[in-house]
């Protein structure tokens, strides 16, 4: 019942990172509603999700200004409130903060300082926040704002993969972990050297 009522759908929609705020407030919700049916099962996911929630963090969640999902009334209100911090204190960069979610939360309640970070790294201009959602798509700072938040890479798989893979060939060579830290440094002076696998690269060997 699980699989069927939130992973697959949760799992399917994870690529998209303009969706990925409001997919995963949406599924917290469910989640705690869901421990009305099965206490267990909602907590044990609800546990795993609070380990995940990067992209409910104030840096992130301007995301949502690019989701179909999202409703214009709410892209509205993240507009002002983006508006609202916008110059009032210095931008400090640093390791994202997971927010405190309640029965109450909405996206709007996620907007902080920290959430300019993204117009402030790509140089764009937010004062077409201040226009109807509908007009949005008519400002270049928006197209390339979108251009970012679409190509962002959401699912880790591939890292998860690359890891899998380095530990079990680590683990066939040898158990000792100064001899694994060694393989390791030389591996990564190899790739410094032959970054990719072209034939000028190749020509190098």
């Amino acid at each position: 019942m699980f699989n069927a009522l939130f992973y697959v759908k949760a799992w399917l929609s994870t690529t998209s990172a303009a969706d990925a705020p409001l997919n995963d407030l949406q599924l917290w919700h469910d989640l705690n509603m869901y421990t009305k049916t099965d206490a267990g099962v909602a907590g044990a996911a609800i546990t795993a999700l609070d380990r995940h929630l990067w992209y409910l963090a104030e840096e992130i969640v301007p995301f949502a200004l690019f989701s179909n999902l999202v409703s214009e009334s709410e892209k509205r209100q993240i507009a002002r409130q983006l508006l609202k911090v916008r110059g009032t204190e210095p931008l400090e960069i640093g390791i994202p903060v997971f927010p405190q979610l309640n029965a109450s939360t909405r996206l709007i309640h996620l907007i902080g300082k920290k959430s300019l970070l993204m117009f402030n790294l790509l140089n764009i201009e937010s004062d077409w926040l201040s226009l109807p959602p509908a007009q949005w798509e008519t400002v270049d700072d928006f197209q390339k704002a979108a251009m970012f938040v679409f190509h962002v890479k959401v699912v880790n798989d591939l890292s998860e993969r690359a890891m899998k893979l380095i530990t079990d060939f680590a683990d066939t060579i040898t158990k000792d972990e100064d001899q694994l830290q060694f393989m390791l440094q030389v591996v990564e002076a190899h790739r410094r050297k032959l970054p990719g696998f072209t034939k000028e690269t190749l020509k190098k060997i």
